[in-house]
């Protein structure tokens, strides 16, 4: 009987998986469609197969500009809306394991504010203008800005010598401070309004001008954090009983604590530095794959992947369109529908921190 029914929760939660991969696959096949020039999902779905198989199944009938516009600005950026999204979702769910605080987010420790910081440096000042893009130039200081607050944690908090969440938190806060007072001071005391203006978009978040080889760097960061955490998902799970309990049974807290440390350093300092401060992703959707799969680390981190790829393809494809051909920050439309959508799903007396 117990066999019978562990069977059918597998298959269960095999749907569950299938039916959002499904989901994550047609919502960016649509999205693909929507934006300034409208094309139709027909000439997509052709465009898209023929390239996948690398040969004409369908006869083009279609402009080549369509196709510029399909594969040089929408759809790297759909892949990188699906990769951010899915990268600040685990490492949602890898700082609310660390912390085992329900909200905590992939900018809990200060890294976000540290790559806000580098990022306004670059464009404000100028600053690492010798590598010759502004765009470069911008994503080199934002890795930079999150690396060195990420340092800053790691070592004033001693979390790899005593390990205290509260003193985790509390440094992260602090550290958090220093570098948005930094930023605050950059562009209070900036000369050009324009250079000013793009600081302070870029630091609400925008996917605009998305490449593949940033789509690549992203995708290689993510598969890297993903398959160690899976590797890892026993201790993690061992981890939301508090380091002492895991400790008692055997887990290494030291290396789990530092890998979790390291991967939500390279994850958010790699996806901030492309696309910006991009809020709540990380916050709501870990809640979300709990109430569906529960708690387990091994069925948590891929949903939180695909359900943070397709909320962050919605509110990108939202970003760009409703008020087109201006362009929205992504920040502004993931906190008006996140806070509250989170604020519903806490609302709810069936719900508790660990999902079912």
């Amino acid at each position: 009987m117990e066999s019978v029914l562990e069977n059918k929760k597998y298959k269960n939660i095999l749907f569950k998986f299938i039916f959002l991969l499904i989901t994550l696959t047609l919502i960016a096949v649509a999205c693909i469609t929507f934006g300034s020039v409208h094309i139709d999902v027909d000439i997509t779905y052709k465009s898209l197969i023929n390239c996948l198989l690398n040969k004409e199944v369908f006869t083009p009938t279609w402009d080549v500009n369509i196709e510029n516009i399909i594969y040089k600005i929408r759809l790297p950026r759909i892949l990188l809306s699906i990769i951010s999204g899915g990268a600040l979702a685990l490492v949602g769910v890898l700082m609310q394991t660390l912390t085992r605080n329900s909200l905590a987010d992939p900018y809990i420790l200060g890294i976000s504010a540290g790559a806000s910081s580098g990022a306004t440096i670059a464009i404000v000042l100028g600053a690492f203008s010798f590598l010759g893009s502004t765009q470069l130039a911008t994503a080199f200081g934002a890795f930079l800005g999150a690396l060195l607050s990420s340092y800053l944690v790691f070592n004033i908090s001693g979390v790899t010598r005593i390990y205290s969440k509260t003193r985790l938190i509390l440094t992260g806060v602090a550290i958090c401070s220093i570098f948005e007072s930094i930023t605050t001071f950059v562009i209070t005391y900036a000369k050009n309004d324009s250079l000013v203006k793009n600081a302070v978009f870029w630091s609400i978040g925008s996917l605009s001008g998305s490449n593949y080889n940033q789509v690549k760097l992203s995708l290689v960061a993510l598969i890297l954090i993903i398959s160690i955490s899976m590797f890892l998902n026993r201790d993690l799970d061992a981890m939301l009983l508090g380091e002492s309990v895991a400790k008692n049974i055997g887990i290494n807290t030291k290396l789990i604590i530092r890998f979790i440390m390291l991967a939500s350093t390279l994850l958010t300092g790699t996806i901030v530095a492309f696309t910006g401060v991009i809020g709540f992703v990380g916050l709501i959707v870990p809640h979300i794959a709990r109430s569906l799969v529960g708690s387990s680390h091994k069925k948590l981190i891929p949903f939180s992947v695909l359900i943070g790829g397709i909320l962050l393809i919605i509110t990108d494809t939202m970003a760009r369109t409703l008020l087109s051909p201006e362009e929205i920050p992504i920040g502004v439309i993931t906190a008006f529908l996140g806070g509250p959508f989170f604020l519903l799903l806490i609302s709810k007396n069936s719900y508790q921190f660990g999902g079912k």
